[in-house]
């Protein structure tokens, strides 16, 4: 699957993550059907956020991508085991490639909470990706992390903080006016 898609990328809008993507899966996926081949075009629109498998030869770059996240996944489940004492065997994908230091990147985003934490897995994976893309200019593995970066800029691009603070208001409003129900029915 090789090929130059030196205007195609070119168009493409840079992603960053923290910012919300110029363009939407859709748009990309639309201009993904006009310039690729039909198994291009398949393999693309097939990828998703969970890594399928780490012997997908479709893409040097997809087969790699797949046996990091797959390795990171596997450093979450074996520390969320050892927190709930379980054994995390039966809950590991296979693994057929050893990278370091992702047990220890895995607890420092433990210890950052659920969404910097979450924020910090994917700074690891976005700057994998970006490494991963080290001699590739305008091949069709460029398109791939393209893909794969825009999935992640996406997850972020639906959280609003403005939204967040009044739907925790309301939480803690209903909370309270529970509690003080509560305290009255007592009393």
């Amino acid at each position: 699957m090789s090929g130059s898609f030196y205007y195609f990328i070119s168009s493409l809008p840079e992603i960053r993550l923290g910012e919300k993507p110029l363009v939407s899966s859709s748009e990309f996926l639309s201009s993904c059907e006009e310039q690729l081949s039909l198994d291009q075009f398949q393999l693309i629109s097939e990828l998703g956020t969970l890594p399928k498998s780490a012997y997908d030869q479709r893409s040097d770059l997809l087969g790699k991508w797949n046996q990091y996240d797959t390795s990171l996944r596997n450093a979450i489940v074996k520390l969320r085991a050892g927190k709930y004492n379980t054994d995390p065997q039966a809950f590991l994908a296979e693994e057929i490639e050893v990278f370091g230091n992702i047990d220890n990147q895995v607890l420092e985003a433990q210890k950052r909470g659920p969404l910097l934490g979450e924020e910090h897995l994917d700074q690891l994976r976005w700057q994998f990706l970006d490494n991963l893309l080290v001699g590739h200019q305008f091949d069709f593995d460029v398109l791939v992390a393209y893909r794969l970066k825009l999935l992640i800029a996406e997850k972020y691009s639906f959280v609003i903080p403005e939204e967040g603070h009044k739907a925790f208001n309301q939480l803690l409003e209903a909370q309270l006016d529970s509690d003080l129900l509560r305290e009255c029915l007592n009393a």
